[in-house]
């Protein structure tokens, strides 16, 4: 990247304005660096673009979705050593799929942590 410049990722269209997206890129440009002035005070013009177009990149939840996680939460109450994480689960951006798998880690650790101690105890007994 050459001094004095930035590198900008923008998103356009999602799931509240997909038609957006399938703007021409001069349309894409100037609704881009309108939101860019108005949002991070950005002046001039691009000295690259690089476009790609992505249908369905990113997915959505539908409304409700959550009743999906609270019946992943009972099935794991109910079947001890059973542990969902992903996407599905707590996010769809990768940062939230990083925190789910942490998440799961973690709760195999303590699951594997207490059954070891169970056992030790028993063997005690």
């Amino acid at each position: 990247m050459p001094s004095g410049h930035v590198t900008v990722t923008n998103y356009i269209g999602g799931a509240r304005a997909p038609h957006l997206a399938e703007s021409d890129l001069e349309t894409l440009i100037n609704l881009t660096m309108h939101d860019l002035r108005v949002l991070l005070g950005i002046k001039g013009v691009p000295t690259f673009v690089h476009h790609a177009l992505f249908r369905h990149a990113i997915p959505q939840y539908d409304v409700g979705y959550g009743r999906f996680k609270d019946l992943m939460t009972e099935i794991e109450q109910s079947a001890p050593g059973l542990f969902f994480a992903g996407h599905y689960r707590d996010g769809v951006a990768l940062s939230d799929s990083i925190v789910s798998g942490d998440n799961a880690a973690k709760k195999v650790n303590a699951f594997v942590t207490a059954a070891i101690a169970n056992h030790e105890s028993s063997l005690a007994a």
